[in-house]
């Protein structure tokens, strides 16, 4: 409501956004027992205005989770938390003092919501008033003297609600998160000993012109208790049918499957996707991919073998372009709407790249291209 004592800390974390105003602001830089003063700014660009949402600001940096190739060890699931803790502890930003400074993880949660934020453990510990220690009003059993973080505090900043990751990898595209695990079956309920397996996972699909033919390729892990996978084809209106099985290899580890269309249609949209099989007969669907014969390609990319950089053409909009290396790891995405786009490859290793042109989730061409 604005008045209760509380509102000075839940408020801007769980409505308003934090605003970049006193006392909003670290204690780092802030004069000793005043904790209403002006300090290290935290995070910019929000009014203490009321709404009905939680405000994001889309003007903080990612964090990134990589650095050349290795964990970044500043990337914490902890959110806007962490941040707080490298603000008021780490050197590179104590030392500035209330200078403005982009801290690592300020694009997360309650700025946001990342996939790998613990959201359970950062809500109980703003509950917990660690965000009112992080300005500067210091927890009961700080006597003024000597370091601040008492034990009250740390108690706090090292608990966790219980799980601290994820249990499964996520997808390497869009939505990114995987699909649910299956429910337990059976009248009684029986807790973590379920015999009832677990859904196999689709880690990717793709669907790529060869020829006048469709390569379908897909990858899995988790399959259990899977017996056997339907590759469908429609050509529109949702109706689909079988162009081929191919048995599961089983496991809890990762396979690859492949199955070439030698006839799809030229002249209309092929649509597929991946039916998986039980040996208890339950399935599920892959994500659907479209591949199109046409005399016209829905991309142009120039130059093709390329050394320095490639521009990729075309006359749709809203396209996401993705460039994928051999392996089938991401590189870089861009936004094509009625144009071109440009990517910088020239710190690239030689070798084959995969160019994707996707909207809306779906597939719609791919293409190879060489760099020298």
């Amino acid at each position: 409501d604005g008045v209760s004592p509380r509102a000075v800390d839940l408020l801007p974390i769980f409505q308003t956004g934090v605003p970049n105003l006193r006392p909003y602001q670290l204690a780092t830089g802030k004069p000793a027992n005043n904790p209403l003063a002006a300090g290290k700014p935290f995070i910019n660009n929000f009014l203490p205005t009321f709404g009905d949402m939680l405000r994001l600001n889309m003007a903080v940096p990612v964090t990134p989770r990589m650095i050349n190739g290795s964990p970044n060890p500043d990337f914490s699931s902890l959110g806007l938390i962490k941040a707080a803790v490298l603000g008021l502890t780490d050197s590179r930003f104590t030392s500035s003092g209330t200078a403005l400074q982009f801290i690592p993880n300020m694009d997360g949660f309650p700025n946001g919501r990342r996939l790998e934020d613990d959201v359970t453990t950062i809500e109980l510990q703003a509950v917990g008033g660690v965000v009112l220690a992080a300005i500067g009003l210091w927890y009961d059993d700080y006597n003024g003297s000597g370091s601040p973080v008492t034990p009250q505090l740390l108690n706090v900043l090292n608990f966790n609600a219980g799980v601290t990751q994820n249990d499964t990898l996520l997808k390497t595209q869009f939505p990114f998160v995987q699909a649910p695990w299956r429910g337990f079956t059976g009248n009684p309920y029986v807790g973590p000993r379920s015999n009832d397996p677990l859904p196999v996972n689709f880690l990717n699909f793709t669907a790529d012109k060869t020829g006048q033919k469709v390569t379908l390729r897909w990858q899995v892990t988790n399959e259990v208790n899977n017996d056997h996978y339907d590759v469908e084809q429609s050509l529109g209106g949702g109706v689909f049918v079988s162009i081929g099985t191919v048995k599961a290899a089983g496991g809890s580890g990762v396979n690859n499957y492949e199955l070439l269309h030698p006839n799809p249609s030229l002249s209309k949209t092929n649509f597929y996707r991946i039916k998986q099989v039980d040996k208890d007969g339950k399935f599920s669907y892959s994500p659907i991919r479209l591949v199109k014969f046409t005399s016209k390609n829905l991309i142009t990319i120039t130059p093709n073998p390329a050394v320095d950089f490639i521009r990729v053409f075309s006359n749709e909009s809203n396209l996401n372009i993705h460039l994928f290396d051999g392996s089938g790891r991401k590189m870089a995405t861009k936004v094509l709407s009625g144009g071109t786009v440009q990517f910088d490859i020239s710190r690239m290793a030689k070798g084959v790249y995969t160019v994707v042109a996707e909207s809306k989730g779906v597939k719609l061409e791919t293409t190879k291209i060489v760099k020298q």
